[in-house]
């Protein structure tokens, strides 16, 4: 719909509700027709039309008359359709166009008198819209061209230009707002108006008061220049006050507006105090913009111009030339004071000038065009203040030579380092002092604010040669003082180099003063403290400790010499700086390092031999503690215990020897612990006999009843209990019955699944399926339904075919699957049956084939144990295969009993002999094996065990001990080699292959190999 059929719409239905309405007025109140065309000519067209529906009433004739005005009141508003099309097609077409937008809005005000809330809202925001577009062109181009006259030097022209932007929106915001709004305001534009005019007027004192100062300081008269400064900055504080007031007038409004926005959200920038404190506080992105811009350009135009103008003032400041070949005749009295009073004040003027931006409140829209400016002052005062260092480290040199030419020079430069050395104290006085000037000298040359600043300054220079940088960038740089700066350069560089030359000619003549009678001295020291080191390394720490009480007695005194002469040979700068000492230098220093390192090795050793004496005595403490534990273990047959304590006892020793040998001690606890542990061994191995006894009787027991995995656990129980009190000796008995034990299990590898099988699950169902199929077979086939039954039996047997592919001699398989060809096919059964016994009866012997031949035999005797000659068979094979013994004849019986009596007649003879006892014994162990039940070679044999003693070696001698601990070393280092070296050291020993430990150590070394 168009804003033309709008309005015509509502100027339609507007006079209808108006001709509904006055239907009820009362007819006498007819005006005339004269009357209702002054109506009209007000353009108070909607009362007309209603007075002209009342009168056509009153006067139904005169239609003529009231049609004709109805038409002119209709062609009046048709012009505002006219109008508001045309306002519609400008906004379309010439957005920008403000002005004319604004003389369009005008003619819409005008035509009619009371236009519709429609009409009113159209005009409203088309004239919004056009007064936004219109002041921001203006805006802008008030703005730009005040910058312009700014930028040229017109700053009162540009604060007045910009004030003549004062007015926009200014009537609406009177209109809108309440007096107790807009008086305050109208103050503030007041009052900036006002200081813009006194700002204007300052103008001139100002500028006469800037050139007054620059002119001063152009004549390098430093106190007419403060003068000057002080008229200028006065001004200059005054123009601030002006700059100031305006800015916080210019903040008042942005307050007011901000309020404002509080309580009316929709209120926008497009109003009159936005506009007002922008033209005051200028553009962000145009420093020159607003009224404060231009008077920041003015103060910033001032200030920046001073600085310069100061500057050169301080650059061409001219000094004397000097270097180092008249830095000893140069005389105090001409040196240049005068001039570097001149560059401490200027400086300082040139820093109170910069300093006048801080008068500046709220800020300011540029930046320094000299950002290095204080910088570069405090640069120029820096060098100025510190030349007068310099100047004082030039009159110490030049008096230092002088106390030079005074010195004597000593004979014995030998004897007199050891008292009061008057000559050496000059040296080292005149030395420090040529070392302190040269300090002083290097410290100006490498202060960090003067090397940075060269630095600076040099690069400077390359970007200006180079023109690697644009002008602006240039200016960032620091500014160039090359006449003060090369003054305090070559001035100071003058003086480090001609006191480096003087202290290091004293140095040097000090240093060789002081060579000799070091170097004899330290050699001393260090004789006696490698003698003490060799009685600590040699687990002597009381010797050592005692020669170094000894030695120590003078050390303090030679060090404390020898100190003095280090210290003053290092305060030389030469030596310092280059790190490099003469010979003779180098032997003090040596000579020093020594001795400064026998103060603390002594110290060390000192503490060292205390704490090796202290954890020998505690070592010893405890190892008497484990030997009396153990002892009285032994004594209440508490074997275990007694061995532990033995072991710790004798751990103990030898942690004791380690920290302070001993060799009469040493000799004593080798002779206790092996004495006591051999009484443990023999007490202990008499109870062992007779535990290995019953479980070797128990074992047979077990054995013969089939019970072949609890003999092997009785058996293996009997070896571990033999090998406390004998080691490694094997006991024959358990050897023989172990073998015939493996033998047996071996026969059952196989034929059972143990349930921590991994597959013990799936054999287990698969074997469970077969016997339920089995059981339906063989259910089946006596009822007479024999295919069938077959059939399930066929099944049954493919089951059991898939658990001996894993376990192929598995008993429960073999056996139902024999069952089950049993029910199959009887005449086929007993065909087989007759092969395998014949086939085991030809294979038993064969190695390879001897297990499935066996549990052939013994399936096959589970299914028919009557067959003929199957048991006798199975007898035979397990008297060939080992698992079970055969009958002792005759033959056996009487030549176990011969060796029997010849085993007691060497033990009768024998009486405590070991060898004789033991051969022996080695004859009774085979009169049992002819005869396991000949009790009284059993009974011999016992007897003998126990005179003989446990063999197993309970310590080993301190010296092993010390051998074994490093072999565990080595080995934990894992320098296996040389652990297995060590462990066949000790093996050679023969009490040492008695050794659990050392056996068990053996082993593990030889895993490794």
């Amino acid at each position: 719909m168009t804003v033309f059929t709008f309005l015509i719409f509502s100027q339609i239905g507007l006079f209808a509700q108006n001709q509904n309405e006055s239907e009820n007025e009362n007819l006498q109140n007819v005006l005339t027709l004269k009357e209702i065309d002054n109506l009209i000519l007000e353009t108070d067209y909607s009362v007309a039309l209603i007075e002209l529906s009342n009168y056509l009433k009153a006067y139904p004739d005169e239609l003529d008359f009231v049609q004709k005005r109805i038409d002119k009141i209709m062609k009046a508003r048709n012009q505002y359709m006219v109008l508001a099309n045309n306002l519609i097609d400008i906004m379309e077409r010439e957005p920008e166009n403000a002005q004319k937008k604004l003389e369009i809005i005008a003619q819409l005000e005008t035509v009619e008198k009371n236009p519709t809330e429609e009409q009113l809202q159209f005009i409203r925001h088309a004239k919004v819209a056009a007064q936004f577009t219109h002041y921001r062109a203006q805006f802008r181009r008030i703005v730009e061209e005040a910058s312009t006259y700014t930028n040229g030097g017109e700053y009162s022209r540009a604060v007045s230009h910009i004030q003549t932007g004062f007015d926009m929106y200014r009537d609406e915001f009177y209109e809108e707002y309440p007096e107790s709004v807009t008086s305050p305001v109208t103050q503030t534009v007041n009052n900036i108006s006002n200081l813009s005019r006194e700002f204007n007027l300052l103008q001139d004192r100002l500028r006469n008061a800037y050139n007054a100062f620059i002119n001063a300081v152009n004549t390098g008269n430093y106190q007419a220049s403060i003068n000057a400064y002080e008229n200028f900055n006065s001004e200059m504080e005054n123009f601030a006050r002006v700059r100031n007031s305006i800015y916080s007038q210019a903040n008042n409004l942005q307050n007011t507006f901000a309020s404002l926005q509080r309580q009316n959200p929709e209120l926008t920038e497009a109003s009159y105090l936005p506009f007002v404190f922008r033209f005051t506080l200028g553009l962000e992105n145009n420093p020159s913009s607003g009224i404060i811009g231009s008077l920041d350009t003015l103060y910033k135009n001032y200030v920046e111009g001073a600085k310069p103008v100061v500057y050169e003032q301080i650059a061409k400041i001219s000094f004397d030339k000097i270097d180092d070949k008249n830095i000893d005749t140069v005389q105090m009295r001409d040196l240049p004071t005068r001039n570097l009073e001149n560059v401490i004040d200027f400086s300082n003027l040139a820093l109170t000038v910069n300093s006048m931006y801080d008068k500046l409140q709220f800020g300011t829209k540029y930046e320094s065009e000299h950002p290095n400016y204080v910088r570069s002052m405090e640069y120029a005062k820096n060098v100025a203040t510190n030349l007068n260092t310099s100047f004082d480290a030039l009159e110490k040199y030049q008096n230092t030579n002088e106390v030079l030419k005074t010195i004597v020079v000593p004979e014995n430069p030998v004897d007199a380092i050891r008292s009061e050395d008057s000559y050496a104290l000059q040296m080292i006085a005149c030395s420090r002092e040529f070392d302190s000037c040269a300090t002083t000298a290097l410290s100006l040359l490498n202060a960090d604010w003067f090397v940075s600043y060269s630095t600076q300054i040099e690069e400077n220079k390359n970007q200006s040669r180079g023109q690697e940088k644009n002008q602006t960038e240039n200016e960032q740089n620091v500014l160039e003082y090359s006449r003060l700066q090369d003054y305090y350069s070559v001035l100071n560089k003058s003086i480090y180099d001609a006191c480096q030359n003087a202290s290091s000619l004293q140095w040097k003549n000090t240093a060789t003063y002081f060579a000799t009678a070091s170097k004899e001295i330290s050699d001393y020291y260090e004789a006696e403290y490698k003698r003490a080191d060799e009685l600590l390394a040699n687990h002597n720490p009381q010797g050592a400790l005692d020669l170094i009480n000894q030695i120590d007695s003078g050390l303090q005194r030679d060090a404390d010499i020898l100190i003095t002469a280090r210290d003053t040979l290092l305060q030389s700068q030469q030596s310092s700086s280059e790190n490099s000492f003469s010979q003779e230098e180098s032997q003090v220093v040596e000579s020093v390092n020594k001795m400064n390192g026998f103060k603390t090795a002594s110290n060390q050793t000192a503490q060292t031999c205390n704490s090796e004496i202290l954890l020998s005595q505690r070592a010893y403490n405890e190892a008497e503690l484990r030997y009396n534990q153990a002892l009285n273990s032994f004594r209440q047959n508490d074997f275990t215990n007694a061995r532990r304590n033995i072991e710790l006892s004798s751990e103990k020793y030898q942690e004791s020897y380690d920290h302070q040998d001993s060799e009469s001690l040493r000799q004593e606890s080798d002779r206790k612990l092996l004495a006591l542990g051999q009484q443990i061994n023999d007490a202990e191995n008499r109870i062992i006999v007779a535990e290995v006894r019953e479980l070797k009787n128990q074992a047979k027991n077990e054995y013969y009843n089939g019970n072949f995995e609890r003999a092997e656990n009785l058996l293996t129980r009997a070896k571990s209990r033999w090998a406390v009190t004998n080691g490694d000796d094997e006991d024959e008995e358990i050897k023989n019955l172990l073998a015939l034990v493996e033998t047996a299990l071996s026969m059952k590898t196989g034929r059972v699944i143990p349930p921590t099988a991994p597959l013990y699950p799936e054999m287990s169902q698969m074997l469970s399926i077969a016997h339920q199929f089995f059981n339906r077979g063989e259910s089946l086939i006596r009822s007479g339904n024999r295919t069938e039954g077959v059939e399930v039996l066929q099944q049954a047997k493919q089951k059991l075919q898939e658990v001996q592919l894993v376990y192929p001699l598995n008993q429960e398989a073999s056996l139902l699957t024999l069952r089950i060809d049993q029910l199959i096919d009887i005449d086929s059964f007993n065909e087989m049956f007759e092969r395998k016994v014949a086939s085991a009866r030809e294979n038993y012997k064969i190695p390879s084939s001897r297990q499935t031949a066996y549990t052939d035999l013994l399936d096959l005797y589970e299914i028919r144990p009557s067959y003929p000659g199957l048991r006798d068979l199975i007898y035979e094979v397990e008297i060939e295969i080992g698992v079970r013994q055969r009958p002792v004849d005759n033959s056996s019986i009487v030549r176990s009993q011969t060796l029997t009596r010849q085993a007691q007649n060497m033990v009768n003879a024998a009486g405590n002999n070991q060898d004789r006892l033991r051969e022996a014994l080695a004859r009774l162990d085979q009169a049992i094996a002819l005869n396991p039940n000949n009790d009284a070679a059993i009974l011999l044999k016992d007897r003998v065990q126990i005179t003989l003693g446990g063999r197993a070696s309970v310590v080993l001698a301190s010296a092993d001990e010390a051998m074994y601990q490093r072999a565990v070393q080595e080995l934990q280092r894992n320098n296996i080699v040389g652990a297995y070296a060590l462990v066949e050291q000790l093996l050679q020993k023969a009490e040492n292959r008695r050794s659990a430990k050392v056996l068990d150590l053996q082993k593990k070394v030889r895993a490794l190999l």
